[in-house]
């Protein structure tokens, strides 16, 4: 699976699996399915008011078939954006499939960028079937769309935490909270994560730098002391005990 790999300011290397052609098409395939149920609720209402508006009805039709457009419109656009703004890259369909939109640099997808690659979705669907999406996407290295291009995003494959089965030990589980784990960002999540698969293949001198360095940024963002040297390890994977445990998914 592609890779985008992303170097942080802590000169630590984060790494997202791209999201295929294969699961987007999925995700849409849902989110559409949803669109329709919308859509069809939308009718079911406006022949409700119809029937109960009679003779007074016929005098707005104009009115009438001009809201109804926008609303179909808001229901088809709109939707992506809105969820993608609101729950952080993702839609219903997204997270099904364990999808997310993120920036390019890895920070969290904002309400403008969701806008501007939904406003483009009517160039990407261009002539039918997401013909130009679908010939970008496989053009570039980051299977983008003309929709991501335009909004400096990219579509991941994300993990659930609880299904991850890392190969080091965690502390043993007292079931109580030690840290203010709900402070941590999905960037600080995996940048623990990305510690943890690859401190295996580090020296001895530069592991202990990047756990110094980890459990610091991790220590400031919870307001707490920083760990002593020795304690950096032990450190963090406290924190992420209780960050799997507090939540499950990431933020």
């Amino acid at each position: 699976m592609d890779q985008l790999t992303i170097e942080t300011p802590e000169q630590t290397t984060l790494e997202y699996p791209l999201a295929g052609i294969g699961s987007r098409f999925l995700a849409l395939a849902i989110d559409t399915l949803i669109q329709l149920a919308g859509l069809l609720a939308l009718l079911l209402l406006a022949a409700g008011w119809a029937r109960l508006g009679g003779p007074r009805w016929r005098p707005a039709t104009v009115w009438g078939e001009a809201a109804a457009v926008l609303a179909v419109a808001g229901i088809y656009y709109g939707y992506f954006a809105a969820f993608e703004s609101l729950w952080n890259g993702q839609t219903p369909g997204k997270r099904r499939m364990n999808l997310r939109v993120i920036q390019d640099s890895g920070r969290p997808v904002n309400a403008m960028q969701a806008i501007a690659r939904n406003v483009v979705r009517l160039v990407d669907q261009v002539p039918a079937f997401y013909c130009f999406g679908v010939a970008s996407a496989l053009l570039n290295r980051r299977n983008k769309r003309l929709g991501d291009f335009a909004a400096g995003t990219v579509v991941v494959q994300e993990q659930r935490l609880g299904t991850m089965t890392p190969d080091w030990l965690l502390a043993e589980d007292s079931g109580t909270s030690t840290y203010p784990v709900a402070a941590l960002s999905d960037t600080e999540v995996q940048l623990m994560e990305t510690f943890f698969r690859r401190r295996g293949e580090l020296e001895a001198d530069l592991r202990a730098r990047t756990a110094s360095l980890v459990a610091g940024r991790i220590a400031k963002r919870l307001g707490v002391a920083p760990s002593r040297p020795r304690g950096n390890e032990e450190f963090l994977e406290t924190v992420y005990q209780e960050t799997r445990r507090a939540g499950g998914f990431r933020r």
